[in-house]
């Protein structure tokens, strides 16, 4: 049956991933949702769904200190590898999405910074985005490399494939 998240409402919170990458390990992410941070799935299996799950009023930020990779978004801060996520009838209203990366400035390291308002990201994952809507939302990514930055109404990155049907951005 998968992973199943339903139902679930989450109003006037505040949700803050912080990190740091002192070992300079190799492309380190931070995932950060307002309803999971990431799910992961290393081979096809049954679906994550996240269906009728509301985040309201809130503030879902996430900040990375060298060299990582910030993952930021409304529902859910990114799926990898050979997964299938559905993400059904959801909404973000009123909320601040943030995603900040900070490179070392004598290293250059990768970092980067991805915002949206339902999915941050997918990497080698299929992804459906069904009749959700992101309503009056501040989504805003930043790096300081500002080549790295991307903020989205719906989804931040997409490596592989994605379809997005009925989803909707009032502002």
């Amino acid at each position: 049956d998968g992973i199943q998240v339903e139902n679930c409402r989450i109003y006037n919170a505040t949700i803050l991933g912080e990190g740091t990458n002192m070992e300079n390990v190799q492309n380190p992410d931070m995932y950060v949702g307002g309803i999971v941070g990431s799910s992961y799935k290393h081979s096809g299996g049954d679906p994550t769904n996240i269906t009728n799950c509301s985040v309201e009023n809130s503030l879902i930020e996430g900040i990375g200190n060298e060299n990582l990779e910030v993952y930021v978004a409304g529902v859910i801060g990114g799926v990898t590898w050979t997964g299938v996520l559905n993400v059904s009838r959801c909404y973000v209203y009123d909320t601040i999405i943030g995603a900040k990366a900070y490179e070392n400035q004598t290293t250059h390291d990768h970092a980067r910074a991805y915002a949206a308002g339902v999915v941050g990201s997918t990497i080698s994952a299929t992804v459906n985005v069904n009749n959700n809507a992101v309503i009056d939302c501040s989504i805003t990514a930043d790096c300081n490399n500002s080549n790295r930055s991307y903020a989205a109404s719906i989804m931040g990155s997409i490596y592989n494939s994605a379809n997005l049907m009925g989803t909707t951005t009032y502002n």
